[in-house]
């Protein structure tokens, strides 16, 4: 039997898939944005609501028990925001990718119609030139106008 690199299992043998580190397999890219949105939504928070109090009106304990509470309240309310933010991330990135999915889609479609407005085009002058060619022959007069494919693209001879 040949033995396991990774038994007992310990968390500085464990094998770490996608960047992925904690028992809650949060990727190292989400603990840093965590780590950043926390604490600016947090101090955010604080203030406001410390503003809204005004802790400093009130007697010492009353002014410690509005400032304990605005920290809690601003650090509940921190944590939901950013972890909601993260979660958002997700969603936003496969909006983005139908958005762009949808822009390649409808660029190729315009490229398309303009391909068979083209050769529409390219029909209808050789259906003309044909027309007046065939009208010379018929009168027996010499037809000298080049064939359509002669031209350059700005229509001249």
């Amino acid at each position: 039997m040949i033995p396991d690199p990774y038994w007992p299992p310990s968390l500085e043998h464990r094998p770490t898939d996608n960047g992925r580190h904690s028992i809650w397999s949060v990727s190292q890219s989400d603990q840093r944005l965590f780590s950043v949105l926390f604490p600016a939504i947090w101090f955010t928070g604080m203030v406001f609501h410390v503003l809204h109090k005004k802790p400093w009106s009130k007697d010492v304990f009353e002014a410690a028990v509005s400032l304990t509470e605005s920290i809690a309240t601003a650090g509940i309310a921190a944590a939901i925001l950013a972890m909601m933010i993260l979660a958002m991330r997700g969603g936003i990135m496969v909006l983005f990718d139908w958005a762009t999915e949808q822009r390649r889609k409808w660029r190729e479609e315009g490229r398309e119609q303009g391909r068979e407005e083209e050769r529409t085009r390219r029909d209808q002058e050789w259906d003309a030139w044909l027309a007046r060619f065939r009208q010379a022959q018929e009168r027996g007069e010499e037809f000298t106008e080049p064939p359509p494919s002669a031209r350059n693209r700005s229509g001249r001879a």
